[in-house]
């Protein structure tokens, strides 16, 4: 059954190749859309007209710097893990879900386009980075 009301972030995850992002502190999903204008010289309404143009999107995900590979028995990603696939240049498959049976997923291909770790005296180290989808994504339901 899908979640009622709203959704709790905790539940929303970025998965990278069927894993989760291990230590997730956030994540993101943008996508958008290019306008391509058509205002002419004959429009009379003064307001610019518009198609639909160029579609992108991309996942950031921001978390604790770790290299478990494993978390509550299940596996995750890591920082090797990511680091490889950034230096792999190989698309991968992504996933932007919860786990509850109904609730919406969107999926698709991507490539990391940026990851940064940053570590400050006596705080925790930190993950960040960006996927930036390669093709349209699929958009879908959490099976059961």
């Amino acid at each position: 059954m899908p979640t009622a009301g709203v959704y709790n972030g905790t539940d929303l995850r970025v998965y990278v190749g069927g894993n989760v992002i291990g230590h997730a502190t956030s994540c993101t999903m943008s996508l958008s859309m290019e306008i391509r204008e058509t205002l002419d010289k004959d429009s009379v309404s003064g307001f610019a007209g518009g198609e639909a143009g160029q579609r992108s999107g991309s996942l950031s995900f921001e978390g604790l710097a770790s290299e478990d590979v494993t978390l509550n028995a299940a596996t995750v990603e890591s920082i090797a893990d990511l680091l490889t696939q950034f230096n792999s240049d190989t698309a991968f498959a992504w996933k932007f879900s919860s786990t509850t049976t109904g609730d919406v997923e969107v999926s698709g291909n991507g490539l990391i386009s940026d990851i940064s770790i940053s570590a400050a005296v006596e705080e925790n180290a930190t993950l960040s980075g960006t996927i930036t989808m390669i093709g349209a994504p699929t958009f879908g339901t959490v099976p059961a």
